[in-house]
């Protein structure tokens, strides 16, 4: 079962609400979640598996899910002393983030100051979503279950749909929900009587700072394995058998290597396809040979996909995509033979490592090291990505020195029926994309890469029933690696080259030396193609045509019977189709 919870909650001075009681019966009586924890001004409806931890003795102070200590050899979770609760509590909670890491929530309350302050971690593990009754606030990390409890009634917005589908991969507090937001990870919500506000808790911006940049190569790589390795056993350590997604690329194959140096018990699963830039059972096998584990190979298969269907309908915004039902449903019954009590992955590599095909690491090198350094990074970037040398330290000049340091969200707005809405929205969507006056461009662009992994994190249909955790994106790997310059990782032309030294050991050669990756796109456009009516039906007579989002002759256009596609506009397609099954999903519920 999912790790659920519903905080029903009350600032101090608002006890009264009439409303408070009524909520507290409804959720309790129909979401079948047990109250774990009351006081008078929070009731904690949560699953029996979810860890809490009380903090201070009458206040409901608390903290929900994983917590682990820094540095402190400490496998899985603990009671925190009567001296560690003070220290969170009296300071706000910034020991939580300096002192600990995890999968968390916490809900610190503030009798004197008459405020409830919800903190999530920074990775942005644990699901954290908020709506106001009143002056009563719930958080959960499942909307749904408060259509199911009937204390509320769901309605799209859809604004923030087209703005979604301008910006697929940026997360902000604006779900596709009214009145509905997310606290992001690594900030905190803060409610009183009179309002409610997000407050930046942790940034990834002291990390990234030019004083906080490593100079030494030696050290960021030790820096780097010490943190993954950490981090994966202590995730692990919770757990009796793991299945990890092993794709043979880089990313998970480091994972699986820190896994068995935890001395964790896991097995691997491979996805392939039928055409073979999809099919890596080649490095799968040779990384589960060289761990020592068993392997099991899955067919991705497009006949066990319904388009129509929405794997994750109680998420707030559509995330969810339906290439990933077929493989879904291999995991579960994976789970289910082995008896596995969670999902791992190495998902979020890509961006924590700083895979990037941008000339902005030659960019920092030049403001950081100055012509030479520039140069030379400028050699290795030429040899990643298979330009000119020229091409890249003139483009690294112009990142330098012609342009602010920010990085700039690109905006999707194909199908889209009312560009201009799409357009005005140029505010900066997400505190963490305002850099800093000094700020390196890319660390910006590193930066931004991570928060766009985020709408990753979930969306899955295995999440409904075992933890999926992705060590990677865990607090200490995401700061280690900030800490390492954007030309570090292409050091040799070589991409992620800080992760590859730092495993080189571990790794066999062929995974190792890949320069290539695998990709899921020919399934998808078998998918695509298998289901092209369906499509086409679904969108142009959906409610997303119906609520202008979406312009119905662009997809009738795009979708001619019997002709292939000639470019990338197949994976648009079935994004769209996948967000028409996400709001017909939610706009049923509302009915019912």
């Amino acid at each position: 079962m999912p790790r659920d919870y519903i905080a029903v909650i009350c600032p101090p001075g608002d006890e009264s609400d009439p409303r408070h009681l009524d909520l507290i019966g409804n959720i309790g009586a129909h979401t079948g979640l047990p109250a774990r924890m009351s006081s008078k001004h929070v009731t904690v409806f949560a699953s029996s598996d979810l860890p809490i931890q009380s903090l201070g003795s009458t206040s409901g102070s608390c903290i929900l899910g994983t917590l682990f200590k820094r540095d402190s050899g400490n496998r899985g979770t603990w009671s925190l002393s009567p001296v560690e609760q003070n220290a969170i509590l009296s300071g706000a909670g910034r020991a939580l983030v300096a002192e600990y890491w995890g999968r968390y929530v916490a809900i610190l309350i503030d009798e004197n100051r008459g405020a409830v302050r919800i903190l999530r971690d920074p990775s942005g593990s644990l699901a954290c979503l908020s709506l106001k009754i009143g002056n009563v606030s719930l958080v959960t990390s499942n909307i749904g279950l408060l259509v199911g409890s009937g204390v509320w009634t769901p309605e799209i917005d859809w604004e923030a749909v087209g703005i979604h589908l301008s910006r697929p991969q940026l997360r902000t507090q604006r779900t596709c929900l009214q009145d509905v937001i997310e606290v992001p990870a690594g900030f905190g919500l803060r409610l009183d009587c009179e309002q409610s506000r997000l407050e930046e808790w942790w940034t990834p911006w002291i990390y990234a700072a030019r004083s906080e940049q490593l100079d030494d190569e030696v050290t960021a790589i030790r820096l780097v394995r010490e943190a993954i390795l950490d981090s994966v056993a202590t995730s692990a350590a919770e757990f009796d058998h793991i299945i990890l997604g092993l794709s043979g690329g880089l990313d998970s194959s480091i994972v699986a290597s820190a896994l068995a140096h935890s001395g964790a018990k896991f097995s691997c699963a491979t996805l392939y396809t039928r055409q073979s830039v999809g099919d890596e059972r080649t490095y799968a096998r040779a990384m589960a040979k060289s761990v020592g584990t068993t392997l099991y190979e899955c067919l991705e298969a497009a006949e066990r996909v319904d388009i129509t269907a929405c794997a994750a309908p109680h998420l707030p915004r559509p995330v969810a995509r339906s290439f990933a039902q077929s493989g879904d449903q291999e995991f579960r019954r994976l789970a289910k033979e082995t008896g596995a009590d969670a999902f791992f992955g190495g998902g979020g590599g890509d961006n924590v490592f700083c895979y990037s095909h941008s000339a902005s690491p030659v960019a920092d090198r030049l403001l950081m090291n100055g012509l030479i350094g520039g140069l030379r990074t400028a050699k290795d970037v030429a040899l990643l990505t298979q330009s000119s040398f020229w091409t890249a330290i003139s483009m690294g000049v112009k990142r330098a020195y012609c342009r602010t340091p920010e990085y700039r969200w690109p905006i999707d707005a194909s199908f889209l029926k009312d560009r201009d809405t799409v357009w005005r929205h140029d505010e900066i969507p997400h505190p963490w994309l305002e850099a800093p006056r000094d700020a390196l461009p890319g660390k910006a662009l590193h930066i931004a890469w991570i928060l766009g992994f985020q709408n990753h994190l979930e969306g899955f249909g295995r999440e409904r029933i075992l933890p999926k955790i992705s060590p990677l994106m865990s607090q200490p790997v995401l700061e280690q690696c900030l800490r390492v310059p954007s030309w570090m990782w292409c050091f040799g032309g070589r991409n992620r080259a800080i992760a590859r030294a730092a495993f080189s050991d571990d790794l066999p050669d062929i995974i190792l030396n890949r320069r290539t990756k695998g990709s899921p796109d020919g399934f998808a456009i078998e998918l695509f193609e298998r289901n092209r009516e369906q499509i086409r039906d679904l969108l142009c007579g959906g409610l997303l045509a119906e609520h202008q989002v979406i312009d119905p002759a662009a997809v009738e256009e795009a979708t001619p019977p019997d002709q292939g596609m000639t470019n990338m506009r197949w994976n648009r397609l079935l994004m769209l189709a996948d967000v028409e099954a996400w709001a017909r999903s939610w706009s049923n519920r509302a009915q019912a």
